[in-house]
């Protein structure tokens, strides 16, 4: 079946580019926290923006007084930035604000099918029982008819790979080693006590590591929460865990009533984790790996010059001294520490007897077309660090303004190229596997398999009155 000329008919009857019809050329989204300082390196590397603004708190981001750019990018959390950008509502983002698009979404958990139903269809006859975004879980009343009506087709990429780290603060001086029974121990409840922390499969407790042990966990909507926790829902059993683990970006939706066990500290953010664990002597929690000791040239453990690329690694952050366990592999038999070598191992090493999948390019059209079938699934890897995935972007296909199509496909064209390697080690993540990379950008750029999915693809997005008039910023 040839799908431009069925488009073209679908978007001639009314399907509408996303965006101002205005020269407007700035870019607004958010979302993840993990992912928000890489993503200023390749925005600043593909020459969109020399900045980015925190709408939140603009202080708060390095250079952000001082640097002005057109990508406005909030970092609140995975569930925020999906749900802004899939129900087009910016106050998720901004409390107050004014009616503007909404141009991506960031987050390190990828979209369920419930999800990429509300982008098709909104909220389904206005109602928060039935369909679209009310099966998502967005329950704000709304007449909203979906995001595919304003931007057409939903984008979904697997941005990059990263570990979720599991940093701990002990006077104990040898690494802390950790098996699957001890994670599904302290995250459920059930340990409470450094003595009761084993390591190794049956090996016996160290000397020195005990005491009263606290765990910080992220009270927000999570993409970090999601990958542990998908992890978790493997390899947990009711003889090693107090609780069932699911796959959720929240981590109270996993007890009775939301209530999290006394030893548990729940804070929002990636920095409010760093600092909670740094501040309590015996706190075990997990994190990015660019707020530990993994990655010392970090954004988080550098001090801010006026310019991005001016950021130069800070010895004297607490951050860099946030000491990461290393994680038994069942598979292997064999531990090992939230590395770029040790992610990249695992990526390329899923487990597909308990649904884990490839990173290649959709082999159909059909497929293709699927934005669930974008992100490879890694959740119990048989080689490599065991607590891996993917961190996620969100894209409309269809923008009003070409300078935003175009600036987009810049983002999407550096983000993958083999010189962003230098940025993604910086931050302690790992790149896509080069041939899927490089697969990305030719579907989403420059249509080279024929799938008509490429950012602006006029095919898709032209309409017979021009785009239309969505309010932007």
């Amino acid at each position: 079946m040839n799908r431009k000329p069925l488009l073209c008919t679908t978007v001639a009857a009314g399907l509408a580019a996303f965006g101002p019809a205005t020269a407007q050329t700035t870019i607004f989204g958010g979302g993840s926290t993990l992912a928000q300082n890489e993503y200023i390196r390749v925005i600043d590397a593909a020459g969109v923006v020399t900045g980015i603004y925190d709408t939140a708190t603009p202080s708060g981001n390095r250079g952000a007084t001082n640097q002005t750019g057109n990508v406005l990018y909030t970092g609140d959390g995975s569930g925020a930035g999906q749900q802004a950008f899939l129900t087009q509502n910016e106050t998720v983002h901004i409390a107050g604000s004014s009616q503007r698009a909404v141009h991506f979404g960031a987050s390190d958990a990828y979209l369920t099918q419930a999800q990429a139903d509300c982008w098709n269809h909104g909220y389904a006859s206005n109602s928060l029982t039935s369909g679209g975004c009310a099966a998502a879980g967005y329950t704000v009343a709304s007449t909203f008819a979906g995001g595919r009506s304003l931007g057409g087709p939903l984008i979904q990429l697997p941005a990059f790979g990263t570990p979720v780290a599991i940093p701990y603060t002990s006077n104990y001086t040898k690494t802390v080693i950790l098996s699957n029974r001890d994670l599904c121990g302290i995250f459920s409840g059930k340990i409470v006590l450094w003595d009761n922390v084993s390591g190794a499969p049956n090996s016996t407790h160290l000397a020195g590591l005990n005491g009263a042990m606290t765990v910080v966990v992220r009270a927000d909507a999570s993409g970090t929460t999601f990958l542990l926790t998908q992890h978790l829902s493997r390899v947990c059993t009711s003889a090693t865990s107090n609780i069932v683990f699911t796959a959720t970006k929240t981590f109270s939706s996993l007890f009775s009533g939301g209530v999290l066990p006394g030893n548990f500290n729940a804070q929002s953010g990636s920095a409010a984790v760093a600092n909670a664990l740094y501040a309590v002597n015996g706190a075990i929690g997990y994190l990015t790996p660019d707020y530990t000791s993994v990655a010392p040239n970090s954004v988080p453990n550098s001090t801010a010059g006026s310019s991005i690329n001016n950021w130069t690694p800070n010895p004297g952050s607490h951050y860099v001294q946030l000491r990461t366990a290393k994680i038994y592999n069942d598979h292997q038999g064999k531990a090992f520490a939230p590395n770029i070598g040790a992610t990249t191992l695992a990526l390329k090493n899923p487990n597909l007897g308990v649904g884990d999948t490839v990173a290649q390019v959709p082999s159909s059209l059909a497929a293709s077309l699927n934005p669930l079938s974008w992100i490879p699934i890694v959740s119990d890897p048989l080689q490599g660090y065991p607590i891996a995935g993917y961190t996620t972007l969100e894209f409309a296909q269809c923008y009003a303004n070409p300078i935003i199509s175009n600036e987009i496909k810049a983002w999407i064209t550096q983000l993958y190229s083999s010189n962003n390697k230098s940025n993604l080690d910086k931050e302690g993540f790992a790149g896509a596997p080069s041939g899927f990379g490089a697969g990305i950008v030719k579907t989403f750029t420059n249509n080279k398999f024929g799938f008509y999915m490429d950012i602006g693809n006029s095919g898709v997005c032209n309409t017979s009155g021009g785009p239309n008039t969505f309010p932007g910023i």
